[in-house]
């Protein structure tokens, strides 16, 4: 076989086998930890995201060469597996082979392709291994790893699963119409680039046995029987499908019928409905989801228990959940006076609420300022953690992101955002016991993070004493996010779009040091266009008494950006 020349690839993992791990809340100085990969979750990581594409470009060679060789008498049982790879590599990220465009970069950016991507690696890959194991030997196999393959680790079943995740909480809070989303559709947006038969049935029956998205897990069926069946795929036939539809119907209904209260993951009523109770293929009766139905009922409502459905209406843009006079009330302005750069390239100034007071500063940090400090955090992302019930911390579905923590004693990047961030706010920044390590996140295709207070309210976390609760965020985007991304408060009932170099701040705190509790906030699940970047500042209460005065309003415009809440 022939060798290829894998040097960027090899940098690639170099830059990877020494990685910084800074634990979220306890501040140690930077560790250095000798590994290869922190971890298996592909679809999460933007690194190993990009070392699949990169490497899938000479899987697919290697694979071709092999169907091209005259030479190779092989079992349609050996071939056939190969060539089903083959044709899905070929209806989606080959489709880019041959362009001027980086393939690895519009992989990662696609939620179709980066799925697909990732499903030949667990599913394609792993079957064409087994047979060759079985046909011909291992030794195939570890010819193809030794001379086409740098991967540190090869995905498993659970980073398919999590990508089945992301794609099920994408059209559900999203609420997108499904038979456009798999033919390319994102939103308004064609992109070339859909999901196939197989996809639509693997999807559906996980939701079906693995999750509680009852009419989601309908919809995926009914969307896999109406798409033609692929060339190498033998798969289930029409009347083998039609039984799994009408088993999910079936069991949507006895759910539905145990459950209490309305659950917006169901249709709005029972699918086998009436005296004959007969299914009929996309009947329109039933057709309404209720997360659709209660989204038209109580959008825009300020009470806690709509907390979620403004969620829904925000990430999607769906209506204005502002009033016109809540609208009326706000102001954008450039602010020239902070400091004499801003004189020939003032800052633009947009406020998006004021109840609470959220702004959004755009042109803080250039593009390659921007860039820099991803290219600096990359190396260094472990997944995304919440508080459990005991006060420790756990992985969960409710923040599905990677980030690291940047100290400023050991990069220069952190030190000058926290400066940039003390200049804007008029809050005491970079003093010791300040503020917090500069924390980086990055978000890919269904990455999201749940509604939240950023606010800690826990005497015993390990820094409260000392330096006080986080009286405020400072949030810059580094990334632009073509679709989704946004994020999203839920009582102010306002968005701040990705906008790269742009800065989000508000106050967690009020003037009596209370937490505020008006700025439940999340981050709405990137759909196209990721990873989204996000770099968080969070300011700390105690060395804020020289700089925060309380006030009973803001006097003026400019007061907005002197540390003033109230």
């Amino acid at each position: 076989m022939k060798k290829f020349s894998y040097f960027f690839l090899t940098v690639i993992v170099m830059c990877c086998n020494i990685s910084l791990v800074i634990s979220e809340g306890k501040y140690e100085s930077v560790q250095k930890l000798q590994t290869k990969s922190s971890t298996k979750e592909f679809l999460l990581s933007s690194s190993n995201l990009k070392i699949l594409a990169a490497n899938e470009v000479f899987i697919y060679e290697f694979f071709k060469q092999i169907c091209n060789d005259q030479n190779l008498n092989q079992s349609e049982q050996f071939m056939n597996p190969i060539l089903r790879y083959l044709e899905d590599y070929e209806t989606s990220s080959g489709l880019i082979l041959g362009t001027t465009v980086d393939v690895v970069q519009i992989v990662i950016a696609h939620p179709h392709l980066a799925f697909r991507m990732l499903f030949r690696f667990v599913k394609d890959l792993l079957e064409i291994q087994n047979i060759s194991n079985q046909l011909i030997g291992q030794e195939f196999w570890d010819e193809l790893e030794q001379e086409v393959v740098v991967i540190p680790h090869w995905p498993v079943q659970a980073d398919l699963e999590e990508g089945v995740e992301a794609l099920l909480r994408v059209t559900f809070i999203y609420d997108l119409e499904l038979d456009k989303f798999a033919n390319g559709y994102i939103k308004e947006v064609f992109t070339g680039f859909g999901l196939t038969r197989r996809h639509c049935i693997y999807i559906g029956n996980y939701a079906r046995e693995s999750t509680n998205y009852y009419a989601l897990a309908v919809e995926w069926l009914e969307l896999a029987k109406s798409l033609v069946p692929e060339k190498t795929m033998a798969g289930i036939n029409d009347g083998e499908l039609d039984i799994l539809i009408i088993s999910t119907v079936i069991k949507h209904d006895t759910a539905f019928e145990a459950t209490k209260d309305y659950a917006n993951t169901f249709f709005y009523r029972k699918i086998l409905s009436g005296s004959d109770r007969k299914y009929e293929y996309k009947g329109f009766v039933w057709r309404m989801k209720q997360r659709t139905r209660d989204f038209q009922t109580w959008r825009g409502r300020p009470e806690p228990q709509y907390h979620e459905i403004n969620f829904w209406g925000l990430c999607s843009g769906v209506g204005d959940l502002q009033t016109d006079f809540e609208k009326s009330q706000l102001h954008c302005w450039y602010e020239t006076k902070k400091h004499p750069y801003w004189i020939i390239n003032p800052l633009k100034i947009e406020e998006l609420s004021q109840e609470p007071q959220v702004l959004q500063i755009y042109n803080v940090l250039s593009a390659a300022k921007c860039d820099s400090v991803i290219v600096t955090a990359e190396p260094f992302l472990i997944p995304s953690r919440v508080v459990d019930y005991k006060g420790g911390t756990m992985r969960s579905k409710t923040r599905t992101s990677f980030n690291t923590w940047l100290p400023e004693e050991d990069f220069p990047q952190s030190m000058e955002i926290a400066k940039i961030t003390e200049l804007i706010t008029g809050l005491n920044v970079v003093e010791s016991n300040a503020s917090e390590f500069l924390q980086l996140a990055s978000y890919n295709f269904g990455g999201h993070y749940h509604y939240h207070l950023d606010a800690i309210n826990d005497p015993s976390e390990r820094h409260f004493q000392v330096k006080g609760d986080r009286i405020a965020t400072f949030m810059l985007y580094l990334s632009d996010v073509e679709i989704g991304g946004q994020t999203a408060f839920v009582n102010a009932r306002a968005t701040a779009q990705p906008i790269k170099g742009s800065a989000v701040f508000w106050y967690n705190l009020d003037e009596t040091g209370s937490i505020d509790k008006n700025t439940f906030h999340g981050a709405c699940p990137v759909i196209l266009g990721g990873p989204k970047w996000v770099a968080n500042k969070w300011i700390r209460y105690n060395k804020q008494f020289s700089t925060k005065r309380c006030e009973s309003r803001i006097s003026s415009k400019s007061e907005l950006m002197n540390g003033l809440r109230y």
